[in-house]
């Protein structure tokens, strides 16, 4: 829903950045285990999972790239990445969720 909210935003304003948060929304739509036999949704995710920009999702891919077997997948989300995410969430502390949630900003991800 975010990024499709973001997708009007540029049309309305003439940008183009909703495109460059594509590996958010792949991840999100993985976690949140939506429909893969909905052709908007499987493009969606088929075009973040091939273009991860966000420092922390690449970063997170590459520590998982032995689980993973070299290749981002709804399947490898799912198991390798979503429920780290998922376990902070849930059960972390305030500090580590901002952490969490800081280090997927591009600007404080090098912090």
């Amino acid at each position: 829903m975010v990024y499709k909210f973001c997708s009007y935003i540029d049309e309305v304003s003439g940008k183009n950045y909703a495109d460059k948060l594509l590996d958010l929304t792949a991840i999100g739509m993985v976690s949140d285990m939506m429909d893969l036999r909905s052709y908007e949704t499987r493009q969606l995710i088929n075009l973040g999972v091939k273009n991860i920009q966000n420092p922390f999702l690449s970063r997170f891919v590459e520590e998982q790239s032995y689980s993973l077997k070299g290749e981002v997948t709804p399947f490898g989300i799912s198991f390798y990445i979503a429920p780290y995410i998922n376990a902070t969430i849930r059960m972390g502390t305030l500090d580590e969720k901002m952490l969490l949630f800081e280090s997927m900003l591009e600007f404080k991800a090098y912090e």
